[in-house]
């Protein structure tokens, strides 16, 4: 299930970029800040792109510390916003995953760091 299916943020269905009000993927010069007071949206938003960042830094090979703040605040902002249930199941199978490819031995050749 993609995430933004199983987070219910909307997706460009072209491009795969979360679709904005007005059709912009552009991102506001000073993005709000998430806490109290941000909408379910711009918090589903957030979310996604967390999760996606730490997806794409797993397969670039940055240290799993890294990804795993990325899922961790993913999940702190689900929390907040009352959408810990849907999103809960997509972290911790992400972080389960991590221990593993962290426990395993990498490549000679894989890029540390």
């Amino acid at each position: 299930m993609p995430i933004a299916e199983a987070i219910g943020t909307p997706e460009d269905a072209a491009s795969g970029r979360t679709a904005h009000p007005g059709g912009t993927t552009c991102i506001p010069p000073n993005p709000p800040r998430y806490g109290c007071g941000v909408d379910e949206a711009a918090a589903r938003e957030k979310i996604h792109d967390l999760l996606l960042t730490g997806d794409n830094r797993l397969k670039q090979g940055v240290s799993a510390q890294k990804i795993r703040q990325n899922y961790e605040q993913a999940l702190a902002i689900a929390v907040e916003h009352g959408l810990e249930e849907n999103v809960r199941p997509l972290v911790e199978i992400r972080l389960t995953e991590l221990e593993r490819l962290a426990s395993e031995a990498p490549p000679p050749d894989a890029p540390e760091g």
